[in-house]
């Protein structure tokens, strides 16, 4: 999501992601629905798998949600949300603002060339290769942390743009649940998001509230910005999960898109570590979350294309003014 779900495989997020009916989540009744919002120019700030809404309904994490917003608003004026504080998911009380800072600003450090001698490669499949952190995952308890880079065929702003729809993600994504962008701190730009995604092989749900948020580079290179979208956990307590759900954690999510091709392109890099926490064994988590998430850009970037084609991509990345437009 631009909540960045990896739960199946590790937000945000169990990406198992080829085409709609190799993933097995469409049917003759329903392909044509799925495709219709992939391509629409909309977007939405809450996402709920249909059969999954009754569920969803006799849960008290909306309220709870409902209840945090209410005290982010008493604690400061709505222009100036970042103000308010919340609890990280490593127990540090900042605010929101200093959360956002301080992911960015992981997420720029670890995306960079200059941090290739603390990642170790471990595989390449269809022009995505993936990489290891192993001080970073030692220092986790073992969840694994990865960096994944590939060129792709679509704009930065599009990529972007994709990873802040609800429903772009829960449609293209099975395992989702629900997001719920459920608190806009910036407009159109940073939110507090609730997830809820199915591990599958009967494990129990998991789920998190999350700070997601873009940023852009001041400077110009080959075309266009670079692009930053970057996620980490928040709220545990005030917001508690769905009953049977564990509750997980985005220590750390987010990407750097920089621009190929006169900007028509752009080099995508990816770095996450998602604590699941529960019983699923970190050995299989970490042995397929790679692979997974670089589908999951593959499957971006072909939603994307289809988007482009369809003459709708435009008007979907206009609804995001703080990201270069099309």
């Amino acid at each position: 999501c631009g909540v960045p779900v990896c739960c199946s495989s590790g937000l945000p997020h169990a990406h198992r992601t080829r085409s709609l009916d190799e993933m097995g989540c469409t049917s003759s009744s329903n392909t044509a629905e799925t495709e219709a919002a992939l391509l629409s120019a909309s977007i939405t700030e809450v996402y709920i798998k249909p059969e999954h809404r009754s569920t969803i309904a006799k849960s008290p994490t909306a309220s709870r949600a409902a209840t945090l917003k209410a005290r982010v608003d008493a604690s400061t004026s709505v222009a100036n949300r970042g103000d308010a504080t919340v609890v990280r998911w490593d127990g540090v009380e900042l605010t929101i603002s200093a959360m956002r800072a301080e992911i960015l600003a992981h997420v720029r450090e670890q995306t960079s060339p200059e941090a290739k001698p603390s990642f170790v490669r471990i595989g390449s499949e269809k022009g995505i290769t993936w990489e290891q952190n192993e001080s970073l995952t030692a220092a986790a308890g073992g969840d694994g942390y990865f960096r994944l880079s590939g060129e792709l065929t679509v704009p930065a702003s599009l990529m972007v743009a994709l990873l802040l729809d609800p429903s772009k993600t829960g449609y293209m994504d099975p395992t989702v649940v629900t997001i719920d962008f459920f608190l806009e701190v910036e407009a159109r730009k940073t939110w507090l998001a609730y997830w809820n995604q199915m591990p599958g092989y009967g494990f129990s749900w998991r789920d998190a509230v999350d700070l997601t948020t873009f940023d852009v580079d001041e400077a110009p290179i080959g075309g266009g910005s670079t692009l930053f979208q970057a996620s980490v956990s928040c709220c545990e307590d005030e917001v508690g999960s769905l009953p049977g759900a564990v509750r997980a954690a985005d220590r750390f999510f987010g990407y750097r898109f920089e621009p190929l091709n006169g900007g028509n392109g752009c080099k995508g890099t990816l770095v996450c570590q998602t604590s699941l926490r529960g019983c699923m064994p970190k050995a299989l988590v970490n042995a397929s979350v790679s692979k997974v998430l670089g589908e999951y850009m593959r499957t971006m970037e072909g939603v994307g294309l289809r988007m482009m084609a369809a003459g709708t991509a435009k008007d979907f990345v206009a609804q995001f003014p703080g990201l270069p437009q099309l």
